[in-house]
């Protein structure tokens, strides 16, 4: 039986993720294959999974382009408190915030990454857990991190685009909603970057 495989695009806000994500889509596109767009998250549990998830096979969908997320805007509001406002970003909360992400990763994994996986369906993620220690390391051990997400498995391919942050910090600067919040929490701990050991380093890959 052929297995898909996962592909885990990381960096920082601003290093281009989006960008070269939309540049490969219409390049697959372009040869043949079959796309598509979804974001798995925190609601995307058993019946609602697996209803998307044969939607998308009846598609014949060959690669999907998702995101390592989860709803937290209206689901966990502490973790809002926790990007958006210092007073919240302790080392207890940046311990507690990486607990939620933990949790909803293993689901997502389990219920929709892992069955579209064994379909053979190629999977491109926008960051991964490999981006949950670098925007928590100030505050949490990254080993520590990469304990408690011990379920989702390593990527085949991870790629970081290797962008300074300076050069995303002055990208940032014209963004619609403002400096990205996870780009100022960054900047707090400049040896951050270390968190991305294993991933190959890329300015670009289209």
């Amino acid at each position: 039986m052929n297995v898909g495989q996962l592909i885990t695009i990381s960096g920082l806000d601003g290093a281009g993720n989006s960008t070269q994500l939309q540049r490969l889509r219409r390049q697959l596109e372009a040869q043949g294959y079959r796309c598509a767009s979804y974001c798995f998250n925190v609601q995307s549990y058993r019946p609602t999974a697996r209803q998307t998830i044969d939607q998308l096979l009846v598609a014949n969908v060959a690669c999907l382009f998702t995101q390592h997320s989860v709803d937290w805007s209206e689901h966990y509001p502490l973790v809002y408190d926790f990007i958006y406002d210092e007073e919240f970003q302790t080392p207890d909360l940046a311990w507690a915030v990486s607990l939620v992400f933990a949790n909803a990763s293993v689901q997502v994994t389990n219920s929709c990454r892992q069955p579209l996986l064994d379909a053979d369906v190629y999977i491109i993620c926008d960051r991964y857990w490999y981006d949950e220690v670098i925007y928590r390391s100030c505050w949490v051990d990254p080993m520590l991190i990469r304990q408690i997400i011990y379920q989702p498995p390593t990527s085949q391919l991870a790629l970081l685009l290797d962008v300074t942050l300076e050069v995303t910090w002055q990208r940032n600067q014209t963004r619609r909603d403002g400096v990205s919040p996870l780009l100022q929490i960054s900047r707090r701990s400049p040896n951050s970057g270390a968190a991305f050991w294993s991933l190959r380093r890329v300015s670009s890959f289209i």
